[in-house]
């Protein structure tokens, strides 16, 4: 059994200025992404010998999108500067999976929108176009013949290429991005012993920092 779950998000500034403090909130909204190893190495068989172009982005595009475990957090509102974002005493399930996965890839995204988010993903998805595949193809390509766990160096590789398209449909909607976490973790290193806490994690953008954990066992 695999657990992990976000305890807090703290966010240095909202992006809103206003004359009067009590003016001074925005309304946040989460986005978590997660991909772990169990990409099929089958699946990235059939990619690779399929020799009709159109079917060989089909197929690539399934891939990716099948690849992760999205959740859209319920709106928070009224986040001010210098503001954390609790989630209780137990943390918010992001992922859990009955088997342990050797790897794991996540991102967080935080916004600052006036847009629903909910429907973001399908959005996100549109954005998946046969130049971008192209660019992922040569990269999952040369990681194939990887000798160490192709297939997370596959997933990593997605979660990067997750992390880019968030990028942009972000700034085609004009929302303002708060924090970006992108983590890479696996068993041997990071919860070989079935716990890992982290507090204070930084963020790309330097404007969010994150607390989480994971609790895993083996099921006898």
């Amino acid at each position: 059994m695999f657990i992990f779950k976000i305890n807090r998000i703290y966010i240095i500034d909202n992006h809103t200025w206003n004359l009067f403090y009590i003016y001074d909130v925005a309304n946040v909204k989460i986005m978590s992404i997660v991909t772990d190893d169990s990409v099929s190495m089958d699946d990235i068989e059939s990619w690779q010998n399929e020799v009709d172009e159109t079917k060989k982005h089909d197929l690539l595009k399934k891939i990716v999108m099948s690849m992760k475990d999205v959740i859209n957090f319920p709106e928070i509102a009224h986040v001010r500067d210098h503001d954390t974002i609790p989630f209780g005493e137990s943390g918010y399930l992001i992922y859990h999976s009955d088997n342990i996965p050797e790897y794991l890839n996540w991102v967080l995204c935080v916004i600052k929108s006036n847009d629903d988010f909910r429907n973001s993903w399908a959005a996100i998805h549109q954005l998946i176009t046969s130049e971008k595949l192209d660019k992922l193809a040569v990269n999952i390509a040369s990681l194939v013949k990887a000798t160490l766990n192709p297939g997370f160096l596959i997933s990593a590789e997605i979660s990067r290429f997750t992390a880019s398209l968030i990028s942009e449909y972000l700034a085609n909607k004009g929302d303002v991005q708060l924090g970006l976490l992108c983590q890479s973790l696996s068993r041997a290193e990071h919860y070989k012993y079935g716990d890992w806490k982290q507090s204070g994690v930084q963020d790309l953008t330097r404007n969010m920092t994150v607390d989480y954990s994971l609790f895993s066992y083996t099921i006898p």
